[in-house]
């Protein structure tokens, strides 16, 4: 995933995947297969702006660094045209890596198959498309019909596609059969006023078909300026799949996975241990200063997902300890005003610590000493942090005309006092809030090359360590 290594604009991210080139936004196909991992984006090899859709391959031994082997789909076919080969996902059954993707034409979206004996080398189906318009139930439009979620089960493959309705809205539809190219319709398994894409589920091990059912929202808003901020989100619902039936039942309300800036189209995958999780660290409609640097899109570091209390926690996979050149404790500290603590500071560097503030206290890093840095500000009467990526180098706008510069982070649990696992890569920002509870991602393009750390207000540190990269 090289670049050239000097006159960049900006720090590169180490163990975030981004484009090796052009422009990159949703994962697809991520599992593990033949010995490695595999991820899948999509791609356009040509630009850094979106265009017409490859699957750019990327494989890597411990999901912290990745190579870029060769692009496994590109648009070939009429019905692959203009548009590409849409989003997908995959299915390793110990010998061959089933592949399923969306082929995208104009005014309509088909369900297309390939597969590898290898992991190098991808095949499409010669029947191509296995699902069509043909296929849809009444109501549903195939010019909105994408983003297959493939799940083996039980001698059966079954495919969660989204699809628009027509009386407005869209559904979340399961397609079941004995073979990966004959497939029926068999059910409506969640619908949304809202469009939806990148559906995927994963089951928490506890047997029964639970799990979580994970899908993003073209055009979300809330009533409550807390949630649902980016306009697109990537949301959650803990529940009960049964395939057989072809139901999901949910358990609780809907969650958003990821508070933050930039996250997108998150995709699951089982190595046989954990549950683990990759998204786009990025969001439609919006400019990308990584352009600077000759690429656009990149993904958030991988976590290990698990359900706990009814709610997804993440947590960075345990990968990321090895790869720590060094670690130090540092002392707790309390203060009042404003305190700079250089041994927080760095471009590769991993914090943990629980802060305690008061409202509207709380601290900075990534910060110039000028007022361009990642701000964090505590706001227990609305039960929330305020998190702002404030002056940046280049401003992050929407095609609205709106900024992208500052979003809450909602604590149900209270906002007096909370544990924070920062994750700094470059421009590549994860933080954790509260042992996984809470996620919210970032890009940051730092205006200049300063990264200090400073805590403002009124505050107590505990619990601090740092590894750096």
């Amino acid at each position: 995933m090289g670049h050239r290594s000097m006159n960049l604009t900006y720090p590169l991210p180490r163990f975030h995947l981004k484009a090796h080139k052009g422009w990159i936004n949703d994962p697809n196909g991520f599992c593990y297969a033949f010995g490695k991992y595999h991820v899948f984006a999509q791609s356009n090899p040509f630009a850094t702006e979106w265009g017409p859709m490859h699957w750019a391959h990327y494989v890597s031994g411990d999901l912290l660094s990745y190579e870029y082997v060769g692009d496994a789909l590109a648009p070939e076919k009429d019905f692959e045209k203009p548009y590409g080969c849409f989003s997908g996902t995959s299915y390793f059954d110990g010998k061959r890596l089933h592949l399923f993707y969306t082929a995208a034409s104009e005014g309509s979206q088909v369900q297309c198959y390939a597969y590898s004996d290898d992991g190098v080398a991808f095949r499409k189906f010669e029947g191509n498309p296995v699902l069509g318009g043909k296929d849809l139930p009444r109501g549903y439009l195939v010019r909105d019909f994408r983003d297959p979620k493939v799940i083996f089960r039980n001698g059966r493959w079954n495919l969660l596609v989204a699809c628009r309705r027509i009386e407005g809205g869209s559904s979340i539809l399961l397609f079941q059969g004995k073979e990966p190219t004959r497939l029926e319709f068999a059910s409506v398994l969640l619908s949304r006023k809202e469009m939806i894409e990148c559906p995927d589920f994963f089951f928490d091990g506890s047997g029964e078909g639970r799990g979580a059912l994970v899908y993003s929202l073209q055009f979300r808003k809330g009533e409550d300026p807390r949630y649902y901020q980016n306009g697109h989100s990537t949301c959650y619902l803990v529940g009960k799949l049964d395939l057989e039936k072809g139901t999901f039942e949910a358990e609780g309300t809907e969650r958003e996975v990821d508070q933050g800036f930039d996250f997108y189209a998150l995709q699951t995958c089982s190595d046989g241990r954990r549950n683990l999780a990759i998204a786009w660290q990025g969001m439609w409609d919006r400019n990308y200063p990584s352009k600077a640097d000759g690429y656009a899109g990149s993904f958030v570091a991988v976590r290990e997902i698990a359900l706990q209390d009814g709610r997804l926690v993440q947590r960075f996979v345990r990968e990321l300890d090895k790869k720590a050149k060094s670690h130090q404790q540092i002392r707790d500290f309390s203060g009042e005003g404003k305190i700079r603590l250089q041994e927080l500071e760095g471009n590769y560097v991993r914090l943990r610590f629980a802060c305690e503030a008061k409202e509207g206290s709380g601290f900075s890093f990534l910060s110039d000493g000028n007022g361009s840095g990642i701000e964090v500000s505590f706001h227990p009467e609305r039960s929330a942090l305020l998190i702002k990526r404030a002056n940046m180098k280049e401003r992050i706008v929407s095609l609205d005309g709106s900024d992208c510069e500052s979003h809450y982070l909602p604590l149900e649990e209270g906002a007096g006092k909370a544990s924070f696992d920062i994750l700094v890569d470059g421009t590549n920002v994860d933080i954790l809030v509260n042992g996984g509870r809470h996620s919210f991602s970032t890009l940051f393009f730092p205006r200049s090359a300063e990264r200090r750390f400073y805590a403002e207000g009124s505050f107590v540190f505990e619990d601090i360590s740092m590894d750096t990269f």
